[in-house]
């Protein structure tokens, strides 16, 4: 059985690429900031309370997870840019269906379809950057594309906040914002792969399940997953529940988490070219993990939005850090290994707003994000035991 030939170019062809792979992260996590700020007011429209309208997110997470397990073996045989494509135009179609949704049900499939566009959109991202740019200039270009989404949730959720209806948020920030990512993709992202048709489908998943470090980057980005939901999905329902602070100033607030995100994405970059991958990893996971704790501990508003900031500049520094480490881990197929940590993250998140979900209505919002964060202190010490860099060694990309 011949195995998928991967040709590599390694000019920038165009300009634009790098905002082309940025603009579709974003596309279907535009509903998710949608989601995150409006729940309240997603959960009145079809008279659900925020503790079932929250599992929008479970099942999506679900979806996502059994897309990307499915991206793992089609990476093999259909080129990225193909893949990417096709994940933008379902999330387009996910948004357009939630605007238009009559009730509960429908809003339901159409926002978990979003979950697919998530699992074929993001892993696609990371691997084309494997491919279309050298090992030293990687983790920058990873900060650029994983930091610019921040950037548009800076501005997003006050705009969103402002809006303040969900489906006109849909029809003006989500929907927008696909279009013009597919436009900028399908004339900026060079095709990239060679694929053979008669090869091994399951070799992504093979090599995997072979290498102990790979497994560790993967299970490390799960428990990470299921710590950061809090701050992504659900801390503006925290802010606005627990410690009863207006739509308004968690909408800001969001916008904050998510500037600190950014800005931690770019010095993530940094920190890995100056120390390493791994090193970066471990230290960056531990100390996002213990603000994560602060966050839902510290007994005032004030304090809990200074430490969400700081838990955002970590986990962005994070973010860079672990996908700088866990793309080199097996360099021939980066679509299936990037597609098998996006669904490690979907099962984070399910984990998190499924589990999290019961442990909140029975014990409250104290009790959930403790439990979380300690779980990726414990990725910490996973990461630092069993992970490797196989970069160390190398001399080239």
């Amino acid at each position: 059985m011949k195995k998928a030939k991967i040709q590599t170019i390694q000019p920038e062809s165009s300009k634009l690429l790098i905002p082309a792979l940025a603009l579709a992260r974003y596309a279907p996590r535009g509903a998710t900031l949608v989601a995150g700020i409006l729940m309240v007011e997603i959960g009145a429209s079809f008279g659900t309370p925020v503790g079932i309208t929250s599992q929008l997110g479970t099942i999506r997470s679900i979806v996502a997870t059994i897309s990307a397990l499915t991206m793992g073996i089609l990476s093999v045989r259909f080129s990225s840019r193909i893949l990417l494509n096709t994940g933008i135009s379902i999330a387009m179609i996910s948004a357009l269906g939630c605007i238009f949704s009559s009730n509960f049900g429908m809003m339901f499939v159409s926002y978990t379809m979003g979950g697919i566009a998530w699992a074929m959109i993001y892993p696609m991202t990371i691997a084309l950057v494997g491919d279309l740019f050298t090992l030293e200039k990687r983790a920058v270009v990873i900060s650029w594309v994983a930091g610019i989404p921040a950037v548009i949730t800076v501005f997003g959720a006050p705009i969103i906040g402002y809006i303040g209806e969900w489906r006109h948020a849909f029809a003006i920030f989500v929907l927008p914002i696909a279009l013009t990512s597919m436009i900028l993709t399908l004339f900026s992202v060079p095709e990239t792969e060679g694929k053979v048709k008669d090869a091994d489908l399951l070799i992504g998943f093979k090599a995997v399940l072979s290498n102990k470090s790979a497994i560790a980057c993967l299970v490390a980005q799960l428990m990470y997953s299921m710590a950061w939901i809090v701050i992504v999905m659900l801390s503006s329902s925290f802010l606005r529940q627990h410690h009863l602070v207006s739509t308004g100033l968690a909408s800001l607030s969001y916008s904050g988490f998510a500037l600190a995100c950014f800005i931690g994405l770019r010095v993530g970059s940094k920190a890995v070219n100056m120390i390493g991958r791994k090193p970066s990893s471990v230290l960056l996971l531990a100390a996002f993990s213990f603000f994560s704790i602060l966050f839902v501990l510290v007994p005032t508003a004030t304090l809990a939005i200074i430490f969400g900031v700081t838990t955002s500049l970590f986990a962005g520094m994070f973010q860079t850090a672990l996908n700088a480490l866990t793309m080199e881990q097996l360099p021939g197929i980066r679509g299936s290994l990037m597609s098998l940590s996006s669904a490690c993250a979907r099962i984070g998140s399910a984990l998190c707003t499924g589990i999290g979900g019961v442990i909140l209505l029975t014990y409250g919002w104290l009790a959930m994000g403790s439990l979380f964060g300690i779980i990726g202190l414990l990725a910490s010490l996973l990461l630092f035991n069993f992970a490797t860099d196989p970069t160390i060694s190398s001399c080239s990309g």
